[in-house]
């Protein structure tokens, strides 16, 4: 199940930004339900157009999901090829059009994101994780996929854009790194590219560049955020922006990991951070991050603390400086 904060573009009404998506698998479990909460919209296979949305205050239910992201795609069984859906992930974004570069039919005329354009990574039994382009009615289609996994992918984690004053806009504002656990023995961490607004051209998921060893196998929950680690003191920077990605095993322990960190333990140079053992052989089932690097942090030239908290069948939930 995923959640994302709705809106409809610079040229939307009001209501019709209100609100927001859910993501979750549909009743038939190889397919992606987007539903609106709040705000206006008519669904699929039914009419939601007598729901009040004017305020925010006003919260409604929708009877029916408005999009549906469906399988095409079938097997010699003659069943969806990529079989159940276990995971969702939604994020918005895009190039201004043509692709993600400058210019192009259909965009601004540069190459900023537009924010409305909204994407779903989808995790699927057979291992597959693929990227959706969510638009209105037969517009949904998949933009690619890739197998990720030997067995079923058990949740997604999407590492926002950095924000940070002192950090340069990314040549390519459309890419975003995800990362994805499974039922296997391995972590895969892959670029995203969201592509422009032309559903025909750019946009996929690629094969993934890192496969970050889990000894024991099984992941329950995955978590990526960014950073401020400390740097030397001047002349240089105080601090620069790390991705870090972390683990909620089937064997109790949560993994912390920096992505492209170069050095260390770990696979291709993405170094193993910390192994946190609190639930004990119980399995840890959720992790969260939460990182205070924010802007003004940054403008008083030090690191951010980096935050992490841990759930498991123990029954406890426990909360870490995760890098002290």
């Amino acid at each position: 199940m995923a959640l994302v904060e709705g809106s409809g573009g610079r040229k939307a009404s009001r209501a019709r930004r209100q609100g927001y998506w859910l993501a979750m698998p549909a009743p038939d479990g190889t397919s992606v339900a987007l539903w609106r909460l709040g705000g206006r919209g008519g669904g699929v296979g039914g009419d939601n157009s007598d729901r009040k949305a004017t305020t925010p205050d006003c919260w409604t239910a929708p009877r029916c999901p408005e999009r549906l992201l469906v399988q095409r795609e079938r097997n010699a069984q003659g069943t969806p090829l990529h079989g159940m859906v276990m995971a969702v992930e939604l994020l918005r974004g895009g190039g201004g059009g043509g692709g993600g570069g400058g210019g192009g039919s259909g965009g601004n005329g540069n190459s900023s994101i537009n924010s409305h354009l909204l994407h779903a990574l989808v995790g699927y039994e057979d291992g597959v994780v693929a990227l959706w382009r969510c638009g209105g009615g037969k517009q949904s289609k998949m933009l690619s996929c890739t197998r990720a996994h030997d067995e079923p992918v058990m949740c997604l984690a999407v590492l926002p854009p950095p924000l940070s004053l002192s950090q340069p806009p990314p040549p390519t504002p459309s890419l975003r790194v995800g990362v994805s656990g499974a039922a296997d023995d391995r972590l895969a961490v892959f670029t995203l590219s969201l592509g422009g607004e032309d559903s025909g051209k750019g946009g996929g998921v690629d094969t993934p560049a890192l496969l970050l060893p889990m000894p024991r196998g099984g992941v329950a929950q995955v978590a990526a955020a960014w950073w401020r680690r400390p740097l030397p003191s001047p002349p240089g920077p105080a601090s620069a922006l790390l991705p870090i990605a972390a683990a909620a095993g089937w064997d109790g322990r949560v993994r912390v990991w920096a992505l492209g960190g170069g050095g260390g333990s770990g696979a291709g140079g993405a170094p193993l951070l910390a192994v946190l053992r609190h639930h004990g052989p119980a399995a840890a089932s959720a992790v969260a991050l939460f990182s205070a690097a924010d802007a003004d942090d940054d403008e008083r030239g030090g690191g951010g603390a980096l935050w992490l908290a841990s759930g498991g069948r123990d029954g406890t939930v426990a909360v870490w400086d995760a890098l002290c």
